[in-house]
């Protein structure tokens, strides 16, 4: 091999710097449709949940669209990163937009239709806005002169869901506590059900679920 057929630094450089992008590239976009075609499954109840999405599948579709074209361009760069030849801003421009697709499976995962959880808003001395780690707020459990304790129901994929008491603290609206309640109680143990929420002190702005369940 003579010395004008010898790979230049230059070049190695270029296909280091590739073959490391599109690696990364390739994992993320198959972590990324691992991740998309694993909720897909659980939220269309193919687990036998139950579970139907009631949402627009625009955006898990869109989502599987770009983690797809991750591990494509990943590969894409892997296999042609010896005839890249010498640096170029076209060179560039290509391992950057490699670069920057793993990003956007990021943002295209954070796109797919999640639990969104509910609010509690005070009206009374204090005003605050807390976000509950609940769906949907039954009522209030107890309250004291410094806290509200409310009982809620907190929605998991595959139609699988958690009874929950979240403590608040009235002054400054922060989380003092939250406990998981038992789903079923022995008969004569069963408390009676919560007390409707003050409107006048609170409001709450239920959260929604991207499915619902059919069993």
């Amino acid at each position: 091999m003579t010395d004008r057929d010898r790979p230049t630094d230059d070049a190695q450089w270029m296909s280091v710097a590739f073959a490391g992008v599109g690696v990364v590239a390739v994992a993320v976009g198959l972590i990324g449709l691992g991740t998309i075609g694993y909720w897909y499954l659980a939220d269309m109840g193919w687990t036998g949940s139950g579970s139907t999405l009631v949402v627009s599948r625009w955006p898990i579709a869109l989502a599987a669209f770009v983690a797809a074209l991750c591990s494509l361009f990943g590969a894409t760069a892997i296999l042609l990163r010896r005839s890249l030849g010498r640096s170029s801003p076209a060179v560039f421009l290509l391992l950057a937009s490699v670069a920057a697709l793993p990003l956007a499976v990021v943002v295209a995962i954070r796109a797919y239709p999640q639990v969104e959880p509910a609010v509690l808003i005070a009206h009374g001395d204090a005003h605050w806005r807390t976000v509950l780690p609940v769906t949907e707020v039954f009522g209030v459990r107890s309250e004291t002169d410094r806290t509200i304790t409310l009982e809620g129901r907190a929605d998991r994929r595959a139609c699988t869901w958690q009874l929950r008491a979240v403590t608040i603290d009235l002054a400054t609206g922060q989380l003092t506590d939250v406990t998981e309640l038992p789903g079923f109680l022995p008969a004569g143990q069963v408390p009676p059900p919560p007390t409707p929420i003050d409107p006048g002190t609170f409001e709450i702005i239920q959260g929604t679920a991207p499915f619902i369940c059919r069993n």
